[in-house]
């Protein structure tokens, strides 16, 4: 699929002056300036929709990939697209070997309990730094070792702020990836999480 036949279905369903549309036309000019600044690293093959949807994760556009992968009542055949082109994509990025990754999240629903087994249907975005600026979770995981993990250092293809003090470094789990929660320790402005990638 090329990106103008992405661009004539995504006009089909939400029209040409959406939101929706707006985005995808903004980060699709994000790349073409980004691969041409040599910022896009394209070392395993990815196609070009492959490379906008991960630009497009990293950037402003997540939600039209997140909403939907978290949620069905939003899918239809543009972001069905965008989640199955980052299924490929990361399928193709190298596990990472980082022992530990770090999300902060400022709005999770509820603070996990010791012993949980959470399962996260849409992509858990992550990174190999730990930037502690969350009030609410800071998830502190261990990824499966030896190759067997389920995140991918999408980095490697582009680094958000790359040009900035402090790059966002991200790793990405595949979807439907799970953990155990093995720790959990109330902080004074949020909660520190610990947990560990399982195997299917």
């Amino acid at each position: 699929m090329s990106i103008e036949e992405l661009l004539d279905i995504a006009v089909g369903i939400y029209t040409k002056e959406s939101p929706e549309v707006e985005d995808l036309l903004i980060h699709l000019e994000a790349m073409n300036d980004l691969i041409a600044k040599g910022a896009v690293h394209n070392y395993f093959g990815l196609n070009e929709i492959e490379i906008l949807v991960l630009i497009m994760l990293e950037e402003f556009a997540y939600k039209s990939i997140q909403q939907a992968a978290f949620n069905d009542i939003y899918l239809n055949d543009y972001n069905k697209i965008l989640i199955n082109s980052l299924d490929n994509a990361l399928l193709k990025i190298p596990r990472t070997s980082h022992d530990t990754l770090y999300r902060q999240d400022r709005d999770y629903y509820k603070i996990p309990e010791n012993g949980e087994i959470l399962k996260f249907k849409g992509f858990f975005t992550t990174s190999k730094d730990d930037f502690d600026n969350t009030y609410n979770i800071k998830w502190v995981i261990k990824p499966l070792p030896n190759g067997l993990t389920k995140a991918h250092d999408i980095y490697l293809v582009y680094n958000k702020g790359y040009n900035l003090p402090y790059p966002e470094w991200q790793v990405e789990f595949e979807r439907n990836t799970k953990f155990i929660v093995t720790k959990v320790v109330p902080k004074d402005n949020f909660t520190e999480v610990y947990i560990s990638e399982l195997e299917d």
